[in-house]
């Protein structure tokens, strides 16, 4: 049950930067948030040794093998099984979700919240955005 309810857009010079937040009778917080690239790949270094923490690309399987980011899982958003993989996840871990541009994991995001799960984030601008900031992929 949801007690506290909190969206806040902030802006900063060509970015836009969501964040949802969520209070719950539980205790615990649930959050929701779009974040940049360089964002994205602090939070895998921080995260690094996380076992609760996990990369998911929503891109097709032929753009998954032509480059991703390092220890991603993929969970291709066209399958006909994507909301049935989603769904076998573990609603406790710490989830970062990338596509092509981002928009199909804000969607994914978006699913995964009306699921229950507690804590997600989206990195905006995709997997694009992720090589134009000169980050690596693997194959």
């Amino acid at each position: 049950m949801m007690r506290i309810f909190i969206k806040l857009v902030l802006i900063v010079p060509g970015i836009s930067i969501l964040l949802t937040q969520i209070g719950c009778s539980d205790g615990s917080t649930r959050f929701y948030r779009d974040i940049s690239p360089d964002d994205a790949y602090e939070l895998i270094n921080d995260n690094n040794d996380n076992p609760d923490f996990m990369i998911i690309d929503v891109r097709r399987d032929y753009e998954f093998d032509s480059g991703h980011i390092e220890n991603s899982m993929l969970i291709d958003y066209y399958s006909s099984e994507f909301e049935t993989d989603i769904d076998n996840l573990d609603r406790n871990r710490i989830y970062l979700l990338y596509c092509k541009h981002g928009a199909k994991s804000w969607t994914a995001l978006n699913l995964m919240k009306t699921m229950g799960f507690i804590k997600i984030y989206n990195m905006s601008g995709g997997i694009l955005k992720w090589i134009e900031r000169g980050y690596l992929l693997v194959h």
